[in-house]
C-alpha cells in the first residue's frame, strides 16, 4: 500500500502511565527534553483546539502513549525546513545550511565547498533515504587573440541537481536534472540520485519509527574569465553555488487506550522541506526536496471528522535560476512520500490516498481526493454488513477521472456461526461490470451480505511520473 496503510487489531493497547499528566498545547514542544520510559513519553491526554497549532521539535522521532483521549481539531506538525539558496563566490564560496529536520528526520545536503579547479560532486545528504549530491562537470576553454589584445575563460564547471530524500518503499523521490542550457561549454553530467525509501507501513511500530531524510544538494558551478590589453591583464572568477537539500518530514507515533479524534479542520502534519534555489545562474544546481515523515497511529478507536487531513508530502526540488521565465534543466528533485499506519481495536472506515488520507463520510460512499498517487496504490472501506440475508446490489454511481479498477467484494455469512465467511466470497469490477438493479439480472456480487469497496490505481495510458493518475473518484452504492 503507497502512502499509508490501517488495520484492525484485537486486544488492548498499552497507554503508559500517564505520569506526565495532559499534553502541553504549547508552540513548541521538544521532544528530546520530555523523560521516556523506553523511548515513549507518557501522557494521559491530548487536546490541541481549532486554531492552536502545536509544532514537535527534536533529534528522536515523537513517541507518545496516552491513557485517555486524543483529540486534535487543530494542526500538529513537524515539517522539515527549507535549504538555504546557494551563493555567488569569487574567490572562495561560503558555507550555507540544509534543510533542519523535523523530529528524528535528517538535514537537507550542502554543496562542496571546493572552487574553480577543486570544484567537486556534493556529497550526499545523510541517512539511507537521504538524497544524493548534485554533480560537477567540466566544460571547454576557449581563448580569443585580437589586434588589442584578447580574453578567454580558463574553465565552465556545470552543477547538476540533487536528488530527492526517500522514506516509503517503493516510492522513492526523484533524481536530480542536469544542464541542458550552454552545456557545450560547461559540461553535463546526470543529476544525483534519489535516496533509498526502505519505510514500509505495514511494518512501522513505535520502536522503528523514524522521521523522513533530507535531499541532496545541488553542485556547484562557474567560470574563469581572463583578459589583456597590451601590458593590462585582468583575471576573474566567478562561482555560482548550487542550493542546498531540504529537511525530511518528522516522525510522530501516538498510542492510546482511549479514542483518537480528529476534527474537521485538524492537520497532522510531517512535510519534507523544500530545496534551495541555485545562485542567479545556470551553472548551479537546484537543491532537492526532502522526504515526508512518518506517522503512527495507534487507538482502541478511531474517529475523522470530514477535512481531518494527515500529510506526508515531500518537499519541492528547486530550480537552478529562480525565475519562472528560465529552465536550464539541472533542478533539484522532489522528495518522496512519507509512510502513515492506522490502527484501530474498533473498526473504522477510511480511504487510503497516499501521502494525504482522504475518509469515508458514511460506510457506503468513499473519496480518492487530488493528492500525489501512483500506480498499485491501494484503497480499502472497511468490511460493511447490509440489510438482509441476501442482499441486491442494485445501483452504483461511480465518477473518476485516470485509470481506475473499483472491485465490489463480497462475503457470504458462515452458515455455522453467521460471521463472516473467509471461503464462500466474490468480487465484481464495477468499473467495468456497473451494478444492475434487481435479481432478475444478478450481478456477481449479489447475495453477499458482508462487502467492501477497494480501489486500486491501474499504470496510466502515458505514465507522466509525479502526476497524478487519478484527479478525482467517488462512488455511492445502494442495496435492498
Amino acid at each position: 500500500i503507497g502512502g499509508a496503510q490501517w488495520n484492525s487489531m484485537s486486544g488492548t493497547l498499552d497507554g503508559g502511565n500517564g505520569s506526565l499528566g495532559a499534553f502541553p498545547t504549547s508552540s513548541t514542544v521538544n521532544v528530546d527534553t520530555l523523560p521516556k520510559v523506553n523511548g515513549v513519553a507518557n501522557f494521559s491526554t491530548m487536546s490541541i483546539p481549532a486554531g492552536t497549532t502545536v509544532t514537535l521539535t527534536g533529534n528522536t522521532a515523537a513517541k507518545f502513549r496516552f491513557t485517555g483521549n486524543v483529540s486534535i481539531s487543530g494542526v500538529l506538525r513537524s515539517n522539515g525546513g527549507v535549504g538555504q539558496n546557494g551563493q555567488y563566490a569569487s574567490s572562495g564560496f561560503a558555507a550555507i545550511s540544509g534543510g533542519t529536520a523535523g523530529a528524528g528526520g535528517t538535514t537537507g545536503g550542502v554543496p562542496n565547498s571546493g572552487f574553480t579547479s577543486t570544484l567537486a560532486d556534493a556529497p550526499a545528504a545523510s541517512g539511507t533515504g537521504g538524497g544524493k549530491g548534485g554533480r560537477v562537470a567540466t566544460g571547454n576553454s576557449v581563448k580569443y587573440v585580437y589586434s588589442w589584445g584578447g580574453y578567454g575563460y580558463n574553465y565552465f564547471y556545470g552543477g547538476s541537481g540533487g536528488g530527492g530524500g526517500s522514506n516509503l518503499l517503493h516510492f522513492p523521490g526523484r533524481p536530480g536534472g542536469k544542464l541542458t542550457w550552454a552545456a557545450g561549454y560547461y559540461g553535463t553530467k546526470d543529476g544525483g540520485a534519489a535516496g533509498s525509501g526502505a519505510t514500509d507501513p505495514g511494518a512501522m511500530t513505535m520502536s522503528n519509527l523514524t522521521g523522513g531524510f533530507g535531499g541532496g544538494a545541488g553542485a556547484n558551478g562557474g567560470y574563469n574569465y581572463w583578459s589583456y590589453s597590451g601590458s593590462m591583464s585582468w583575471n576573474y572568477n566567478y562561482g555560482y553555488g548550487g542550493g542546498a537539500g531540504g529537511g525530511g518530514g518528522g516522525g510522530v507515533g501516538i498510542e492510546t487506550a482511549g479514542t483518537f479524534t480528529m476534527g474537521s479542520s485538524s492537520r497532522i502534519e510531517m512535510l519534507g522541506g523544500t530545496g534551495g534555489y541555485g545562485y542567479t545562474s545556470y551553472t548551479g544546481g537546484g537543491g532537492a526536496g526532502g522526504s515526508g515523515g512518518g506517522v503512527l497511529i495507534r487507538a482502541n478507536s478511531i474517529s475523522y471528522s470530514t477535512g481531518a487531513v494527515i500529510d506526508t508530502t515531500g518537499g519541492l526540488g528547486t530550480k537552478s535560476y529562480n525565475s519562472v521565465n528560465y529552465d536550464y534543466g539541472n533542478n533539484g528533485g522532489n522528495g518522496g512520500l512519507g509512510a502513515i499506519r492506522l490502527e484501530s481495536v474498533s473498526a473504522f472506515s477510511m480511504l487510503n490516498t497516499g501521502g494525504i488520507l482522504g475518509y469515508s463520510a458514511s460506510a457506503s460512499t468513499g473519496s480518492l481526493t487530488t493528492a500525489t498517487y501512483k500506480t498499485g496504490d491501494l484503497g480499502v472501506t472497511t468490511w460493511q454488513t447490509a440489510a438482509g440475508l441476501a442482499p441486491d446490489f442494485h445501483t452504483g454511481t461511480l465518477a473518476a477521472q485516470g485509470n481506475l479498477e473499483v472491485n465490489l467484494e463480497g462475503a457470504m455469512a458462515d452458515p455455522v456461526t453467521g460471521l463472516q465467511s473467509t471461503t464462500f466470497t466474490g468480487t465484481q469490477n464495477i468499473a467495468a461490470t456497473p451494478l444492475t438493479q434487481g435479481l432478475a439480472t444478478p450481478n456477481p456480487i449479489d447475495g453477499y451480505k458482508f462487502w467492501r469497496v477497494v480501489f486500486k490505481l491501474k499504470p496510466p495510458v502515458a505514465p507522466l511520473y509525479q502526476l497524478p493518475e487519478v484527479y478525482d473518484a467517488s462512488l455511492k452504492i445502494d442495496t435492498k
